[in-house]
Order: structure tokens, then sequence, then C-alpha cells
């Protein structure tokens, strides 16, 4: 069989919806009192609560409500303490809020326990975590210095802190579909991974191979992991392995295998938007852009409009509404984005070494901050090139994948017949 992964993903599938539907035990925590004690691996601000992450559990807290002692208020907790909470179990199969399932949703990104908070004792501290981050408060801090009004946006782009970000950048994001740039994910680690080869040099041995892996890791804990930066990771680790032992992987089935793998780990994953797009975005790439790219000049222009072929009923389906600009926005932000992240690293760098210096690539980097947002804003027009679709029904996406699925069937087919193949791929990689 030319694809035995997507074989394994199908029974991976079948058997994990089999066994949920005949499962009669509640597998969720029950409500009631309870305690939770570990490392807090994350922390997020909300509208009226703080929210940290302990293992797979959500620690929810309102801000204003109570105070353990007068002078050790809750909110001074960080990433990297080693905190025992008291409070009050949530059911997560009951926890809806205003006819979205919450409680689904948090078991699809790993959370087991959601825990209302009533106490706190701070019993300790994980060395690596606490000075992680202290890091990522000098970061953060650092850009609110250098960046001022954009320093929210910075700090969203390189540390995942995007409670602060204003609402109309929010939307100029959203409009030009490129939404996902402001929320920490997959492509961060990619970029990120770019700049480091960048710097090091081609990956021709183990040593920088550990190096980019180590530097990558400690990123990830600083913006808190998260499934999604797991996903890209083990997507990486896959890519970068076949660079080193100079073997070429199916990706295709690396992708099919790695999704069974996730969905054994968390069957609730499937439930995922962001688990579906990732994985949707890496395979819909991997199958048209070979076929695109002989069509366009710019392998940029038919990666990204590949992308949105398996993604963009994804996208419908869920939140009813798909930016026609997307792949335009995508072209133009992912470069800048780029660009800006090198840049906030560099200014953060030579902020104690050189400050002059470090004010001159800021204010670069100011510069090419308000030509994106500019260029977004123009690109999305406030909405006039969404599609909106009140209701996508689940036939109609199934639909819509069994035809795309056939057409990648008939170009393969005639590749394979016409020997094209081998041209394709290597005109993509050069």
């Amino acid at each position: 069989m030319r694809r035995p992964g997507l074989l394994i993903l199908i029974l991976t599938v079948f058997i994990v919806f089999y066994t949920k539907d005949n499962k009669s035990v509640n597998d969720s925590i029950s409500n009631g009192d309870s305690v939770v004690c570990g490392v807090i691996t994350n922390k997020k601000y909300k509208k009226s609560t703080i929210e940290y992450i302990v293992k797979d559990s959500l620690i929810s807290v309102k801000k204003y409500e109570w105070e353990s002692v007068k002078k050790n208020r809750i909110s001074d907790l960080n990433i990297g303490d080693r905190v025992v909470f008291f409070g009050e179990n949530e059911d997560l199969d009951n926890m809806n809020i205003r006819g979205f399932d919450y409680g689904l949703y948090l078991k699809s990104v790993g959370i087991n326990r959601y825990l209302r908070a009533k106490n706190f004792k701070l019993v300790g501290k994980s060395y690596i975590l606490s000075k992680i981050s202290i890091a990522k408060n000098y970061i953060i801090k650092t850009n609110k210095f250098l960046y001022k009004n954009l320093s929210s946006i910075v700090n969203a782009l390189v540390v995942g802190k995007i409670e602060n970000v204003d609402e109309e950048i929010q939307y100029i994001f959203k409009d030009s579909g490129t939404s996902h740039i402001m929320a920490i994910s997959g492509l961060h680690i990619g970029l990120i991974a770019n700049m480091i080869v960048l710097l090091l040099g081609k990956i021709s041995n183990l040593k920088r191979i550990i190096a980019i892996f180590t530097i990558i890791m400690l990123y990830s804990l600083m913006i808190g992991g998260g499934s999604s930066i797991y996903r890209a990771i083990s997507m990486m680790a896959v890519l970068y392995a076949s660079f080193f032992i100079d073997r070429d992987f199916d990706i295709e089935n690396v992708v099919y295998v790695l999704s069974s793998i996730f969905i054994i780990m968390n069957p609730n994953v499937i439930y995922n938007t962001s688990f579906l797009l990732s994985f949707g975005t890496v395979l819909s790439i991997r199958i048209f852009s070979k076929y695109l790219k002989l069509l366009f000049c710019f392998n940029s222009i038919s990666i990204s409009i590949a992308a949105n072929i398996l993604t963009a009923p994804i996208i419908l389906f869920f939140y009813g509404e798909v930016s026609t600009v997307s792949i335009f926005g995508n072209i133009i932000a992912i470069p800048f984005v780029m660009i800006i992240l090198m840049l906030d690293f560099l200014s953060i760098i030579f902020f104690y070494v050189s400050f002059t210096i470090s004010i001159a690539i800021s204010q670069v980097n100011v510069h090419i901050l308000d030509t994106l947002i500019y260029v977004l804003k123009m690109i999305g027009d406030y909405g006039v090139n969404n599609i909106v679709i009140k209701k996508m029904g689940m036939g109609a996406m199934i639909s819509y994948f069994f035809v795309v699925i056939l057409i990648d069937i008939f170009l393969e087919r005639y590749f394979i017949l016409k020997n094209k193949f081998d041209i394709v791929d290597k005109k993509i990689f050069e």
C-alpha cells in the first residue's frame, strides 16, 4: 500500500469514535472540593480572571475577589512557582458557555481538570522554569520600553502575550486572514528554527541539531508549551532527522502516523481546530504545492494557495467565516513577521550592551511593523473580502474533502504516467 499511514489514521479515528460512543463512565473529574499541586507552566490574563496551567489542570482565579495574605496576592504567582491550589472542580462534561462546549475544548488541548481556586500555598520553585520566567518578563518589559504603544503586538508575536493587543489590531489581522500569526503556534516554531539555522549554518552534524532543539525547547517552555507547539516540534524533529540521515521521508505518511499518535494520546484532540488546521496545512502544502508550482513562478504563492485548499472548509465549519484574501495576507505577513522577530531579538540583546544600537534597531522595527499593519488593513478592507456562511454542515465538508481526494488521486496518477514527479520535486526544492 502506497500510504499505510493513512490506513493507520483511519483505523485510529474509527477505534477512538467507537470506544467514546460505547464509554459509559464519565471520564471527567467530578464536582467538589479539590486540591491541585504542581509547578505553574503557563499564566494567562483574562478580563476578569487569571488562569494558571499546572500539569493537566487549569486553575481559574477571579482577579480581585480574595487574597490569602495581604502582601502575598495570587496575581504575583509566576511560571516556575510550585503551588498548592485549594478550590472546587467544575464538570468539564457540562461546561457550556453561550452554546460553546468549553469543557470539550479544554479536553481537546489536554486539560482534564478545571479548578476554581479559593486559596493557595506557595511551597517552592522550579529552578529552570523560574529562570525562564525571569527571561520572559525581561523580554516583555524591554519591549514595552522600546516599542511603547506597539509593544503589545511585539510581545504577542514573540512570547504569545496577546491579552493586551488592541481589538482593532486583532480585527485587522483577522480580516486579512492572518490572525494565526498573533497567537504562538507551529508557525513561530518554524520561523525561530529558520532563524537559528541562518545563524548556525546548514544542519550538517548532530551538534547543530542538538543546539537547535535545545533552543526550541527552552523557547517552548517560555511561551507555555501547548499541544500545537509540541506538534510542530515533533514534525520538525522528523524533517531534521531526514536531513541528518540523508534520507527522504514520505511526509504524508509521517503526518498520518503523527496524527494517529496524538489522537491515541488524547482522543479529544480530534475536536481541536488547531490540531486539524496544523496537520491539514502541512498535508495541503505537501499534496498540492507541487502541482501549483507548475502554474506560478513564485514558490510562496503556490504554498500559500495550497495551504488553503484543505484548511478553508475547516475554518468555515468552525467559525462560519473565511477571508478570501488570506493568500495575499500570508504571503506578505510571514516574511514581515520573521524580520520583526529577528530585529526584536537583536534589540533585546543590545539593550544592555549598546543602548544606542538597541534603540536604532527598535525604531527600524517600528517602521516595519507600522508598514505591515497598514498593508494588512488595506488587504482586509474591514471585512469586505470575507466569505460568511452562517452554517456549513458536516456533510458539505466531507463532500468537499471527498472531491479533493479524488482530484489528488487523478493528478498523482496523471503525473506518474507522464513521469513528471521527479521534475516537479526538483523545482520545488531548488
